[in-house]
């Protein structure tokens, strides 16, 4: 059976045709060497220059004679300065040329062709097409679309709770399941990819995604481009990076900030004299202590925290004899370092820990709690909801507990402090004199007021 040709001129599609129509085409130059041609069997399209025998090749003119060689000639005096900065300008464009043509590679590589071939697994699978080819591929994303499924549904049918403990709680569950269902979804895409490249390399794939096949294989030379330049440009800047390393003034930035590595470059500068060696060397050693000394002279002597009833006490401003008398009540000392890194700063855990107690702040809010919340009760409930969350590596929780008592109006405050951005506050009124009456006034979170 005669070959079929499709062709490609300014994004419209012709053919097919057959072998003798092909060749006329081209002889009437109705198809130019850079239009796209594909016939069945051809792994992706190509040009019509590339297919041998398809047009008159013609003779390329003489080359023109090579210049002549003056041996005389002396090149131009490049003097120190000029040389080093020659070598600056080259390194710092070879750097820049480099980090461009890395990130397209990245690019095409982990963006452009991932898309395609997940285009390319969606039909295949949608349309099952040759699904004895692909059985594991369709197995396993049978699999995870069924998991999808089940999450999706225990996302949306979520049981209704009455207390706030079972309402942490089920906050908790929530953000497991949506978890979850990242996770699969991810997961899917990653399987449909797989199915994608699997079609690729038999060459069997639907007819839907000719376009598709068409920019993979695109994809693929430029990559194949890139590499080869890559290849080029690093060695390129590891020649140009060796005369970078022997200039003045990277050597004077080193000599001065890393003592070490400008000792090295120092002695092994092949320009140098032994008497400017041993000029620079001391030099590097002098800029070098005088750093250490003026470090030293600023860094902050480390404040002592006390642990106590599971609240944490600075020890800044207390005289000798407070801080004695807690210690001898039970006050444990730690180093500010540890505690502040793990209670009061807005690391990641915090982060988390803040998102947890978003989720309960407003439950509070919502279910008008206000009046019966307590210091220990909200204490235990966030406790609750972190382990719900399944972050009970953020446990214990800790808290830095104040409190004020405003004479004029009868009425105690206190503030827990969980972290810089996220603390809870309490009122207690003592105006009726049988019964004091507290409620939760506000919390705090992420530098916004909840209240009631």
């Amino acid at each position: 059976m005669a070959n079929q040709w499709y062709y490609k001129r300014e994004g419209e599609r012709f053919g097919p045709v057959g072998d003798s129509d092909l060749r006329k085409l081209a002889a009437d130059d109705a198809l130019k060497p850079n239009d796209q041609i594909w016939k069945e069997g051809m792994a992706k399209w190509r040009t019509a220059g590339s297919v041998k025998g398809l047009f008159l090749q013609s003779v390329p003119p003489p080359l023109p004679p090579k210049p002549a060689v003056v041996v005389n000639d002396i090149p131009p005096k490049i003097d120190d300065n000029q040389e080093e900065s020659v070598s600056f300008g080259g390194s710092a464009k070879l750097a820049s040329l480099l980090a461009a043509k890395q990130a397209e590679f990245t690019k095409i590589q982990q963006v452009l062709l991932p898309k395609e071939y997940h285009v390319i697994g969606q039909r295949t699978f949608e349309s099952q097409f040759e699904r004895e080819n692909h059985e594991t591929h369709f197995s396993e994303i049978e699999k995870l679309n069924h998991n999808i499924a089940e999450l999706e549904s225990a996302e949306a049918t979520s049981p209704q709770a009455k207390t706030f403990t079972d309402k942490a709680k089920s906050l908790g569950n929530q953000a497991v399941i949506a978890g979850r269902l990242k996770t699969a979804q991810f997961q899917r895409r990653q399987k449909l990819i797989a199915l994608g490249k699997s079609a690729c390399s038999i060459g069997n794939m639907p007819q839907d995604c000719l376009d598709e096949q068409e920019n993979i294989g695109g994809l693929l030379e430029r990559s194949e481009i890139l590499q080869s330049e890559i290849d080029v440009l690093k060695k390129e800047a590891s020649a140009a990076g060796k005369s970078l390393m022997a200039s003045t003034a990277v050597v004077a930035s080193f000599a001065c900030l890393c003592a070490p590595i400008g000792l090295l470059l120092i002695w092994r500068h092949p320009t140098w004299s032994k008497d400017a060696k041993l000029k620079w060397a001391g030099a590097s050693i002098g800029c070098f202590l005088l750093l250490g000394i003026i470090g030293q002279s600023k860094s902050k002597p480390d404040r002592e925290w006390l642990e106590y009833n599971g609240n944490m006490i600075s020890t800044e401003g207390l005289s000798n004899e407070k801080i004695a008398e807690l210690k001898a009540s039970g006050a444990k000392s730690t180093r500010s370092s540890d505690s502040e890194s793990t209670v009061f700063d807005g690391s990641e855990s915090n982060t988390d820990l803040n998102e947890i107690a978003r989720g309960v702040a407003f439950r509070i809010k919502n279910e008008n709690l206000w009046s019966s919340m307590t210091p220990n009760g909200f204490h235990l409930g966030l406790e609750e909801a972190v382990r719900s969350a399944g972050r009970a590596d953020l446990l214990p929780l800790r808290a830095k507990s104040t409190d004020n008592h405003d004479t004029l109006s009868n009425i105690t405050t206190i503030y827990m402090e969980y972290n810089k951005n996220f603390g809870v506050g309490f009122a207690i009124d003592h105006s009726n004199s049988s019964r004091s009456k507290m409620t939760c006034s506000k919390i705090w979170l992420d530098g916004a007021e909840i209240g009631p």
